[in-house]
């Protein structure tokens, strides 16, 4: 079993890769698996339309994991100053390959991983799949994951034209821009970091932008090192039963992704005046060029750059 860690920002695409890579077989994708505890505290609805605790796979899965009896530890502690050390601490082990010291200096940490991991475990059991996807897009997730799990966690940096991701976020919150353009950049230099540090072969960038121009070229090459094995369990679940992401949210009959673009027609010129004074110059690090008819397809590929290739670069084994 092997999982695929969505890492990035909101309203980047993460909803849409997903369904596109559960289509495939041998695919599960569990959504924001690090909301799991919130949902299962105030028994949200799952994907399925039902809520969680009487979904039938998330009370299956949960049974398999042993956790029918509690509620799952699923997220970074509530406190901020401690998420924060948290992080901190997980990006040191996971720079300096010191493993040891992060499960020293990480105790919450530890008891949230380890809950995961049994939820992973039970849902490659309860469906047969190979290759699961986990769309909680925060870095720090993904850093608790590959310092003290010991599965096989493959990162996944999934990236969006800043504009269309603040443009995005304000068209659907109302969030105040600056905070929106600040997050994002967070965000987005977290990935950076990330990939500069992480052993590239085992480190995939995708494009939202690609992944709507050249779908089965994307997937294939995220999914590279899958292997569906033989059918076990119930059978793939797909996305059905999907935690968080855009709610609603359906693939086209076809299955074909629409590139949105809104924000090239939308975006107010002081929104885009002030997303070019703070972040600007990070988003033409991605490949997108400053003007709102600049940048609105992928950019081509370049060698050596910080974003690798337009459509993903292909995971290789460890």
């Amino acid at each position: 079993m092997q999982v695929l860690c969505i890492i990035g920002d909101s309203r980047s695409g993460s909803t849409l890769l997903q369904a596109l890579l559960s289509r495939r077989p041998g695919v599960v994708g569990l959504g924001e698996l690090r909301r799991l505890e919130l949902f299962w505290a105030e028994n949200r609805d799952c994907a399925c339309g039902a809520p969680i605790r009487a979904c039938g796979f998330w009370s299956d899965v949960m049974a398999r994991a042993g956790l029918a009896d509690r509620h799952p530890r699923t997220r970074p502690p509530t406190w901020r100053l401690a998420k924060l050390l948290g992080e901190a601490a997980a990006f040191a082990g996971h720079v300096t390959g010191m493993r040891s010291t992060s499960r020293l200096l990480l105790p919450h940490g530890h008891r949230v991983t380890a809950d995961i991991a049994r939820l992973y475990r039970a849902a490659a059991e309860r469906t047969g799949a190979a290759t699961l996807i986990d769309a909680s897009k925060d870095p720090g997730h993904f850093l608790y994951l590959d310092q003290l799990s010991g599965l096989d966690v493959r990162p996944v940096l999934l990236i969006r034209d800043g504009r269309a991701v603040v443009w995005s976020k304000i068209r659907r919150t109302g969030i105040d821009p600056t905070t929106a353009i600040d997050h994002w950049a967070r965000i987005t230099r977290m990935q950076l970091a990330l990939n500069h540090r992480r052993r590239q072969s085992r480190t995939a960038i995708v494009h939202y932008e690609a992944i709507c121009d050249a779908p089965a070229r994307t997937l294939d090459a995220l999914l590279a090192d899958h292997r569906p094995g033989p059918a076990g369990g119930d059978g793939p679940a797909g996305d059905r039963h999907h935690i968080g992401g855009t709610p609603g949210f359906r693939l086209a009959g076809d299955g074909a992704p629409h590139l949105d673009l809104r924000w090239a027609d939308e975006m107010p010129d002081d929104i885009l005046a002030l997303f070019e004074r703070r972040a600007g110059r990070l988003n033409m690090r991605l490949g997108y060029p400053a003007g709102r008819r600049a940048g609105i397809t992928a950019p081509a590929a370049r060698a050596g750059g910080p974003a690798g290739s337009a459509a993903a670069r292909p995971l290789a084994s460890a």
